[in-house]
C-alpha cells in the first residue's frame, strides 16, 4: 500500500512542472513572428474562437491611431498582438501603449511593436492603442493569439481590416 502510494506521488509530481509552465510575465521575443507560444509542444485549437479582435476607427492618417480590443466570454491568461500589412502579413513598425493588464514586446526590427500580458491573472478583455509608423500608407490588421491555460490556446486571430492614408 505504501509503495503505490509513493508511485502514486512520484508521478503527480513528474507531470507537475509541464502542467502548470507558462510565461506569467508575458511571451518571449520569439512568439513576435510564429505566435505560438511555445508552451511544451502544445498545438493551437482547431476549433472556433471564443475570443475576438475589434480595432477602430476603420480609417486613419499616417502616425494615426487605432484603439485594439482583444476580448472574450471565457477568461484568457495570456496574449500577443501584432499589427500587419495585409498584403504580406509582415508585422508592421508602429508603436503599442499598453493598457494595465500588458506590457509592450520589442519584435525584431522595432519597439514597442507588439503587445503581451504581464501577469497569468484572467483576463475578458485588454484594450491598447496603436499608433501607426508616419511613413506607411495601406492597409493593416491585428492579430492575436490567446492563451485560455497552458495547452489550450487560438492562434491567427484576427480584426478587420484598418485603412492608413
Amino acid at each position: 500500500m505504501h509503495s503505490a502510494v509513493v508511485s502514486c506521488l512520484v508521478v503527480v509530481a513528474c507531470l507537475l512542472p509541464t502542467t502548470v509552465r507558462a510565461y506569467k510575465s508575458g511571451a518571449p521575443v520569439g512568439a513576435c513572428n510564429s505566435e505560438l507560444p511555445k508552451h511544451g509542444g502544445a498545438e493551437p485549437q482547431a476549433t472556433q474562437s471564443p475570443y475576438a479582435i475589434q480595432a477602430t476607427p476603420a480609417n486613419i492618417n499616417q502616425g494615426g491611431r487605432v484603439t485594439v480590443q482583444v476580448y472574450g466570454s471565457t477568461p484568457f491568461k495570456g496574449v500577443i498582438l501584432t499589427a500587419r500589412d495585409v498584403n504580406t502579413s509582415e508585422l508592421l513598425q508602429g508603436t503599442f501603449t499598453p493598457d494595465a493588464q500588458t506590457k509592450t514586446l520589442d519584435c525584431p526590427g522595432g519597439a514597442a511593436n507588439a503587445i503581451t500580458h504581464n501577469s497569468r491573472d484572467d483576463k475578458t478583455q485588454v484594450v491598447v492603442t496603436w499608433t501607426a509608423p508616419a511613413g506607411y500608407t495601406g492597409q493593416v490588421y491585428f492579430s492575436a493569439t490567446v492563451v485560455q491555460s497552458s495547452y489550450v490556446f487560438w492562434k491567427g486571430i484576427t480584426s478587420d481590416a484598418v485603412f492608413i492614408q
